[in-house]
């Protein structure tokens, strides 16, 4: 995480300026650009026409990190429509009053929502999207493993494996909580993970670090998936680079599985504007959510929508799924501020070699 982006984080519970966040703005009318903040190749073509033949032309600016969309968010130069943001994140936003907390109440109340979504938020101001569980591949024929953790990671990288990791902060320390100290985790409860921070304490850094260098943290995956290698990210894009390659193939989590949702949300300086109710309305509707998932291979939100995924994809979904029945997953919430000071500070040690 940048310096700027942990300033931000650093005011999550203080109100911002009023003057700078809840600016007025005309009407959007039909033939005009709508701004819309998304994680990158999250609304696909087919999604982009659709609206555009309805006179709604989007504008989409992408980002690739939850800090980077979170300093940007909460900074005075937003100048947004609608945003796409992971579950999380749109908790701080609402902390903050830079969304719209009403006007998508009621669409959200009408939807059939897996279990651990809705338990997730009992209170949505945004609408939940897509969803996906992080997630490990390998090459089978050389690694016979029947499970992972990170541990498992470093051991496959001594022996000559190509490794790749793609997360966040939070969710790269959740996994490392759960691989590195399995036995203090247990003790804490599936949606407070990081509440219990204090009494386990990060993996050390230095441990990590000799295990992981900075280079083996990616922005794509998919220059990595070849023979002999082995991957750590969530299932979408490494479903989708893997689907076709007979060798490499998702490998059980040997600990809880991570959740990770998406929500769109309308920024609250357009609040009440029917047209973007009805965008977001659509946007998150069962046809233009299949449209989505198919391209993108995450998961609909909704308990039932057929989706044709992969092969791969959807062994991994059902088995997520049958595995929530027993133990519920966890789904990130946001930590206490000075465990996000804390987890900053591992974090530029690890992905970033800082000292």
């Amino acid at each position: 995480m940048n310096v700027f982006a942990l300033n931000f984080l650093k005011k999550w519970k203080m109100p911002l300026l009023v003057a700078s966040i809840l600016c007025l703005t005309t009407p959007v009318s039909a033939g005009e650009m709508i701004k819309v903040f998304s994680w990158w190749d999250f609304i696909s073509p087919e999604a982009i026409a659709h609206f555009k033949n309805k006179g709604l032309q989007l504008d989409i600016t992408e980002y690739r990190s939850n800090e980077v969309a979170l300093s940007k968010l909460l900074s005075k130069n937003t100048d947004f429509d609608i945003v796409i943001v992971s579950n999380w994140v749109s908790t701080v936003l609402e902390q903050n009053d830079v969304i719209d907390s009403v006007s998508l109440n009621q669409i959200v109340k009408k939807r059939d929502y897996f279990p651990f979504i809705k338990e997730a938020k009992a209170h949505f101001s945004c609408i939940p999207y897509l969803w996906a569980v992080t997630a490990y591949v390998a090459d089978t024929s050389e690694a016979k493993v029947k499970n992972m953790n990170l541990k498992t990671l470093e051991s496959l990288k001594s022996k000559g494996f190509n490794i790749g990791i793609i997360d966040d902060p939070m969710e790269f320390g959740a996994i490392a909580l759960l691989s590195y100290d399995e036995a203090c985790t247990k003790k804490l409860s599936s949606g407070q993970l990081f509440d219990g921070i204090d009494m386990c304490g990060f993996p050390s850094s230095s441990s990590i670090s000799n295990a992981f260098k900075p280079a083996d943290f990616r922005n794509s995956i998919k220059p990595l998936v070849d023979r002999k290698s082995a991957l750590y990210g969530w299932s979408g894009e490494l479903g989708e680079a893997i689907e076709n390659l007979d060798f490499m193939n998702f490998v059980e989590p040997n600990h809880k599985p991570i959740v990770g949702f998406d929500s769109v949300c309308i920024l609250k300086k357009h609040s009440g504007n029917t047209k973007l109710i009805k965008l977001v309305e659509e946007l998150t509707g069962k046809e233009i959510t299949k449209i989505n998932a198919e391209k993108m291979q995450y998961f609909s939100a909704y308990q039932n929508l057929k989706v044709n995924y992969g092969k791969k994809i959807e062994n991994l979904k059902r088995n997520t799924l049958e595995r929530a029945k027993k133990e519920t997953p966890i789904v990130l919430s946001p930590p206490p501020l000075a465990t996000q000071k804390k987890l900053n500070d591992w974090w530029q040690k690890i992905r970033y070699g800082k000292n």
